[in-house]
């Protein structure tokens, strides 16, 4: 996973870099952030379920996740802003019960395989009014990263003491959607509830699927990976706030 996190690292980097460089209108709102609905930032979290869509249904089910974004507003509303938003998807998940070794049959564990998308993009955040209800638009580009995980704990840990990753692929993505934000609160930093719909294109990637991972019998396994488009409708539930 060195690659994706070295990514992970650059594409932040590149968010900094960029905020350094709009430093000229970030100071232009500063001026005005003590007036009545002047904001630098936005910020939010989510909890999301991803619809897969074309190719990528007919392989595997309903997906699931969390995620969370900040933006930079280019102005004193926030109608225009510089957003970086990122995801962590489940797409297939499975847990059975092993013998911790064959030398070591009468303890058991719980091995668990998760399938999981992991995206990270950066582009523009669009808000169309000011009122309680408002509407917005967005678009990212940047990557999305399939890893299939095993992890193995006891039936008395709460967290795992093994964890490999079986098989991961990496691909170039692009989001766009829109969604309404309603405010329920006021102040210097108000709070909205956040409803959003995302398309996702992830384009072509090499992953797995619940049974996409065969046990041997004899300390080895056989993995089939598939390859397809890998596209999603991601429907958002969530809270933002301006500060």
């Amino acid at each position: 996973m060195s690659a994706p996190r070295g990514l992970l690292g650059a594409s932040v980097l590149c968010f900094v870099l960029g905020v350094g460089q709009l430093e000229g209108q970030i100071r232009e709102v500063d001026a005005q952030v003590g007036e009545p609905g002047g904001f630098r930032f936005q910020a939010g979290g989510h909890l999301a379920l991803a619809f897969p869509q074309g190719q990528f249904a007919d392989f595997v089910d309903l997906g699931y996740g969390l995620g969370g974004w900040i933006a930079v507003n280019l102005d004193r509303q926030g109608t225009v802003a510089l957003m970086l938003d990122g995801n962590f998807l489940v797409y297939g998940h499975q847990t059975t019960r092993r013998p911790l070794s064959p030398t070591v049959p009468f303890i058991t564990v719980d091995v668990s395989t998760s399938n999981n998308i992991y995206s990270l993009g950066f582009g523009p955040l669009i808000t169309l009014g000011h009122g309680v209800f408002r509407p917005y638009f967005s678009a990212t580009a940047g990557f999305s990263y399939f890893a299939t995980e095993s992890s193995v704990k006891g039936s008395n840990n709460y967290d795992s003491f093994a964890r490999s990753t079986n098989f991961d692929d990496f691909t170039f993505a692009w989001t766009a959607g829109g969604g309404l934000r309603i405010q329920v609160s006021h102040g210097r930093s108000p709070v909205f509830i956040d409803m959003a719909s995302v398309y996702h294109r992830n384009g072509q990637a090499s992953y797995l699927r619940e049974g996409s991972i065969t046990d041997n019998g004899n300390g080895t396994i056989t993995i089939r990976p598939i390859q397809s488009e890998t596209n999603l409708l991601l429907v958002k539930l969530g809270v933002s706030a301006s500060f």
